[in-house]
């Protein structure tokens, strides 16, 4: 293999890595991972005539993003930053540790130890809502993964990380509202970097029925054996969402069920569901059974919280298409109301101002561990009680306070 092709999967990430593999019991690897952090513009050059030349929106190095023209922080210029397939590091800048400064890098080791569905982001400022983030999965063999009776394929094209996203960088949007003590809206979702924004009247350009829609491929016959064995197969997707907003989002899928299999990094009972809700840094796995008739279907992502107030009402869609037949769009609506999913709801949101009587809800707390390899006891004592300080706190000047004291910014 080529030197120039190394460096090339070792900037990409995701299904073009070299550590994007079969997991055998006793097979370890070392995986090298290249992150170059800039700052870039949407919409720039490298996208050419897009959206009126939707070819030209898959151009390398094109970053999407809503279709709004704005700055963005991003990773290898593309958001999102490439998919990692495999203690001083994991600390707040400027608290605990140095940050990354500008024109120099950083080594990062780890031993991946915790198999699940994760994913990485910056912490400084408002880096991570502005593009600095990416999905992180560590796969174990099947053999030691209590999930694998319930799915036939784990591919890194399925991981679905959904992201809020503002027409213009974040610092403008949120300092402006939260020093003045306003409100906080939110403004659109992108999925895997894709979807475009409405305006809700709030000045920016509309992208929203005009920018390309992210699109997960599946199969009703699958390949080799499995066209055999079953039909409909059953495809293991990685879901991630975050947001800088309160923003939860209900997630479904036209005419298919979801089966729900793991949380983050650790198994359970496997729920089959008509929708899933998520907020702010969780991840979910679910599984989708490709045993409808061939064609395009919507995947729905609907926003509640700040993202569902006054005027604002904040959706996303995906396509679920199935290989057997052309590639499109769905014909069917969508309108934030089409993404109303009733029926069974897992992790329902806000329950105690949103009427779910014609749902059946699902509780995590209902859920049953069956990953007892990562299961943690936390019966007995505690071997220290530590109370922390928690509050909300408005006030009108520029010191800052942290856990209840006021502390003047550091001198240099």
């Amino acid at each position: 293999m080529s030197v120039d092709r190394v460096t090339k999967q070792i900037y990409e990430g995701g299904k073009s890595h070299p550590c994007y593999r079969k997991c055998l019991p006793g097979l370890t690897s070392i995986c090298v991972y290249n992150f170059t952090i800039s700052e870039h513009g949407t919409m720039a050059l490298q996208c050419g005539d897009c959206p009126t030349n939707l070819t030209h929106c898959s151009n390398v190095g094109c970053i999407q993003a809503g279709g709004i023209i704005r700055v963005s922080s991003v990773v290898n210029q593309r958001i999102p930053g490439p998919g990692i397939q495999t203690p001083h590091m994991d600390g707040v800048p400027f608290l605990t540790q140095c940050p990354i400064q500008p024109h120099t890098d950083f080594t990062y080791k780890f031993v991946a130890d915790t198999p699940g569905t994760h994913m990485w982001h910056s912490h400084i400022g408002f880096e991570e809502s502005d593009g600095l983030f990416g999905p992180l999965v560590v796969r174990r063999p099947l053999t030691s993964d209590p999930s694998s009776p319930h799915y036939d394929y784990d591919l890194a094209e399925h991981y679905m990380i959904v992201w809020h996203w503002y027409s213009q960088p974040s610092s403008q949007h949120l300092t402006t509202a939260l020093h003045r003590n306003g409100s906080v809206y939110g403004a659109g979702l992108i999925i895997n970097g894709k979807g475009g924004l409405e305006n809700f009247g709030a000045g920016w350009k509309e992208t929203y029925s005009k920018m390309p829609r992210e699109t997960f491929t599946i199969s009703k016959v699958g390949a080799g054996i499995l066209r055999i064995l079953r039909k409909g197969k059953r495809y293991r997707f990685r879901l991630a969402f975050n947001s800088a907003v309160y923003c939860p989002v209900q997630m479904s899928i036209d005419q298919h069920k979801i089966t729900v299999i793991a949380s983050e990094s650790a198994s359970f009972q496997p729920v089959e569901v008509s929708s899933l809700m998520i907020n702010g840094g969780e991840r979910y796995d679910v599984v989708v059974k490709g045993d409808q008739i061939p064609g395009n279907y919507w995947i729905r992502f609907r926003a509640l919280g700040d993202c569902y107030k006054d005027h604002i009402k904040v959706h996303q869609e995906a396509v679920l298409h199935y290989q057997e037949t052309e590639e499109g769009l769905p014909l069917a609506g969508t309108a934030y109301e089409d993404g109303r999913i009733t029926g069974k709801v897992l992790n329902p949101m806000q329950v105690s101002v949103t009427n779910y009587t014609e749902d059946s809800i699902i509780l995590v707390s209902d859920l049953n561990n069956t990953d007892f390899d990562q299961e943690v006891d936390v019966s007995g004592e505690p071997d220290h009680v530590e109370y922390l300080y928690f509050d909300f706190n408005s006030f009108g000047n520029t010191r800052n306070l942290i856990i209840g004291i006021w502390r003047d910014y550091p001198t240099s």
